[in-house]
């Protein structure tokens, strides 16, 4: 008698989960971004999902997924995204699985060490029939236009909230200088904060809330009253904000940097002397992972530099020169994304710590260097000179012990932008 093996989901550690999804070498992740066009995306990240979802009470599960991938990436119309665009999309989708899959793990081991019983049922199936899985919401009922518009107004005041809290802490107390050779840094400027928190609504959060439809689902759900509670607590939550984060990372790189253009595929090379035309042998691999023709790389071609120029254009508009403060230069961009990881908490206590070490007086620089053993202190202590200029700055000269022996090299690496707006000083 033959015995056909009920396919089950393999068990793995959250440790596991991170390999099998992020591995360079064989991670799934790994294995979109080798993907060559929209439609050699598209079969892969079937593929994936398929070899994710293989019991058969999968099914459903399986079905709804494969039918987001149209939602995600459309086969036709206006709406086809541009091939980094649609990467970062099933990018997103894979990482939100894994940190399902690795928050079931914990709570599954804590149980296990609580001493509460966990059905073998409940174990295969990470509990995918009381909660479902990331991702799915997409595929609920459109929400409406006025609800959908409440919510990105929510999304976009608490987001704005939390770098102007970051910003406030930066320039508290400080005043532009305007026309003035003691202009402020752009990072210190209340003007500048205002000035960013224009374009973020104009053109950042926007562009994050269209590939987070998923979250607007969900926001939606909340009861009226409660949806800002709502939303604050995805800011708040562990696994919610890291999520939040790489979405902000990708919106970031999308509108920000530019991209290389793709090499032009090999046409067809003619087949010697007896003339005729032969066509490239291609190399074997997934369907995949072919080449693009000629007619898709033009396309795609045309919309990357399309791409570049919009991004050139609003690194312009984030760095118009002012009366009020220095603007910033491209290689700040990354000081900026990073504002909205960074803790307001963490730069006060930064900055308190600078301010009691230069009021010691004593070992200023030994002091500094066993505080700074790890951290990022750079943007802490320019802020600290710019507030307290007299302890820093004036004839007690702190910044210039803090740092004495240290040569430019050195400076540049620990202090790149005391050194850059301060150098004369150091």
């Amino acid at each position: 008698m033959t015995h056909t093996a009920k396919k089950t989901t393999p068990q793995a550690s959250s440790h596991d989960w991170e390999d099998i999804f992020e591995s360079p070498d064989s991670g799934v992740i790994s294995l979109v971004k080798q993907a060559k066009t929209i439609d050699g995306l598209r079969q892969c990240a079937q593929l994936i999902i398929a070899s994710l979802f293989t019991r058969d009470d999968d099914a459903p599960i399986r079905a709804l997924y494969e039918e987001s991938l149209d939602d995600m990436l459309p086969q036709s119309g206006h709406d086809i995204p541009p091939m980094d665009q649609g990467i970062s999309r099933i990018v997103q989708l894979l990482r939100e699985i894994k940190m399902y899959r690795q928050t079931k793990h914990e709570e599954h081991e804590l149980q296990r060490t609580a001493g509460e019983p966990i059905s073998p049922e409940s174990e295969r199936r990470d509990d995918t029939d009381s909660e479902p899985l990331p991702g799915l919401e997409a595929l609920a009922p459109p929400v409406p236009e006025d609800d959908e518009n409440a919510i990105d107004s929510i999304f976009a005041d608490l987001f704005c909230e939390r770098i102007q809290k970051r910003l406030g802490v930066l320039n508290r107390g400080l005043e532009a200088n305007t026309g003035s050779a003691n202009q402020l840094p752009f990072i210190l400027s209340k003007e500048f904060a205002s000035h960013f928190e224009s374009l973020l609504r104009q053109y950042f959060i926007p562009s994050f809330l269209k590939d987070s439809r998923a979250l607007v689902a969900r926001t939606a759900q909340q009861p009226v009253d409660s949806r800002r509670e709502y939303l604050l607590g995805q800011f708040d939550g562990r696994v919610s904000s890291q999520n939040l984060w790489d979405k902000w990372q990708d919106t970031w790189a999308l509108l920000i940097h530019t991209k290389e253009l793709p090499d032009k595929p090999e046409g067809e090379k003619k087949a010697g002397l007896f003339g005729g035309l032969k066509k490239k042998k291609k190399k074997k691999g997934p369907a995949w992972m072919r080449e693009m023709t000629i007619d898709e790389w033009q396309v795609q071609t045309k919309e990357i530099k399309l791409a570049n120029k919009k991004a050139k254009e609003l690194w312009a508009l984030i760095a118009t020169k002012s009366d009020s403060y220095i603007n910033p230069q491209f290689n700040d961009e990354k000081l900026l994304m990073d504002l909205f990881a960074r803790s307001a908490k963490g730069l006060q206590n930064h900055i308190n710590a600078l301010k009691q070490i230069a009021e010691q007086g004593a070992d200023i620089g030994r002091n500094l260097s066993a505080y700074a053993q790890g951290k990022n202190i750079d943007l802490p202590l320019l802020t600290v000179c710019y507030q307290s200029p007299e302890l820093f700055l004036g004839n007690v000269q702190s910044l210039k012990k803090m740092t004495t022996g240290m040569d430019d090299d050195a400076l540049s690496v620990a202090y790149p932008m005391v050194k850059r707006f301060l150098g004369t000083q150091l």
